[in-house]
């Protein structure tokens, strides 16, 4: 399975863990398929976990197929999303997919982050919930 997911209601954030390999399709059908739960909404604040992925076979193309499939759920461009990804590669990476998204406005500016660990996830969350009741 190439995707395990699973809401905590306690955190409202859905976790996501991405298998070794996946491919854009793979990822929109679970958006999708996510997108019609009563569970939660579609933009729920969502922590992709990528620490099994094997970016070795990322490219550039790729990047562009998960940014195209970005732009069919407008959705989820408020959601708030951390990627994970504990090596050095994935790192650079998940940060090259955040860059591009920003500038081909499928992520809302600042509602994307990428961190090498669950706790650092949950803790940029977290923080970014409260920064935005308070301002």
């Amino acid at each position: 399975m190439p995707l395990v997911h699973s809401y905590d209601s306690t955190t409202q954030v859905l976790w996501v863990k991405v298998a070794k390999t996946i491919t854009a399709l793979e990822i929109e059908a679970m958006i999708a398929e996510r997108g019609t739960t009563e569970e939660h909404a579609l933009d729920v604040d969502t922590i992709w976990d990528l620490d099994d992925y094997d970016f070795s076979t990322t490219a550039r193309g790729v990047l562009e197929q998960f940014i195209q499939g970005r732009k069919r759920f407008p959705d989820r461009i408020a959601a708030r999303t951390v990627l994970v990804a504990p090596s050095d590669l994935g790192y650079g990476m998940c940060r090259m997919y955040h860059l591009m998204s920003e500038i081909h406005q499928t992520a809302a500016e600042g509602r994307m982050h990428v961190c090498r660990t669950t706790g650092e996830a949950i803790v940029w969350l977290l923080a970014h919930r409260r920064s935005s009741l308070d301002s």
